[in-house]
């Protein structure tokens, strides 16, 4: 592995969106050779330094590109209530969280009888 101090523009891979370590892990799911093309993963930089020599490391700088995209933004717009015996809603808070997709939000949004009223959701677009 080289120092990322001496490396070609065209060698390294920069990250915008994930994890450069992220990246190398999907990347190993297609690519076995992986250890032989990518040459090292900047942490600080978060970029991936490619063997250019490697005959698959165009394609390897082409997938990095296409995972390599801005998450989307949810909007979560709840409502919490209880309903009586006879039907009745008593709305009791109706919170809007941000969050991106994949992403785990937890919140707390209520508190009735002494119970509290704790959500977890972690939504996907796909």
């Amino acid at each position: 592995m080289s120092n990322a101090n001496e490396t070609k523009p065209s060698e390294e891979v920069q990250i915008r969106y994930c994890k450069a370590v992220e990246v190398y892990k999907m990347l190993g799911e297609t690519f076995p050779e992986i250890d032989g093309i990518v040459n090292l993963i900047d942490l600080q930089r978060n970029c991936l330094v490619l063997n250019m020599n490697h005959p698959d490391a165009s394609k390897v700088r082409e997938v990095i590109q296409t995972l390599d995209t801005a998450p989307t933004v949810i909007r979560l717009e709840t409502v919490v209530s209880l309903i009586s015996a006879d039907g009745r809603e008593k709305v009791l808070t109706r919170p809007t969280y941000y969050t991106l997709s994949g992403r785990t939000v937890e919140f707390q949004v209520a508190e009735f009888d002494g119970v509290r009223l704790k959500v977890t959701v972690t939504p996907t677009i796909e």
